[in-house]
């Protein structure tokens, strides 16, 4: 099996050799943004709604092909969506995608519920924001909050996996 890093590198190469590295730099672009991204994972009322249409919907999910609708209720509803996750993200703060287990048992808010299951309400949670907003733009925006844990996933990902992995 593939660590993490192993994983990530072979994104990279990909896109470099698809010549799709542009995106790539969309991306690291946005990961450097500290300050932005460490607001937006714990307090994403302190961002102001044309941050998120200019850092997350233009500069980052539309370059990736995500074709999210650039409005200001487009990103209001993606920053009240994190403020609902506030409380599985922080329970979920320290795991990653290679060793995460499943079963194990998280506290939120008072309730206790497996990993996956925190998981699967994420992506949930997500998904209702609307306005396009399927499994890519998903994947993409929980990777975004939590790199070690949630991979991004689209289409030119899966096909070079399946060559790889046949």
């Amino acid at each position: 099996m593939i660590t993490w890093e192993e994983f990530a590198w072979a994104v990279f190469y990909f896109g470099v050799i698809s010549g799709d590295i542009k995106r790539d730099s969309d991306y690291l672009t946005l990961m450097r943004q500290d300050q932005f991204l460490q607001c937006l994972r714990t307090n994403p009322k302190t961002i102001e709604v044309d941050d998120i249409r200019e850092k997350i919907i233009s500069d980052f999910l539309n370059r990736w092909k995500c074709r999210i609708k650039n409005t200001r209720g487009v990103a209001s509803a993606i920053r009240t969506s994190i403020k609902r996750l506030l409380g599985h993200l922080n329970a979920l703060h320290d795991l990653r995608v290679e060793s995460f287990q499943p079963d194990a048992v998280v506290d939120i808010e008072a309730d206790q519920i497996t990993i996956s299951e925190a998981i699967e309400q994420c992506y949930r949670q997500i998904r209702k924001i609307g306005y396009r907003f399927g499994p890519t733009a998903t994947s993409k925006l929980l990777h975004i909050l939590q790199p070690a844990l949630f991979v991004m996933w689209d289409n030119p990902i899966l096909d070079n996996y399946r060559k790889i992995d046949s």
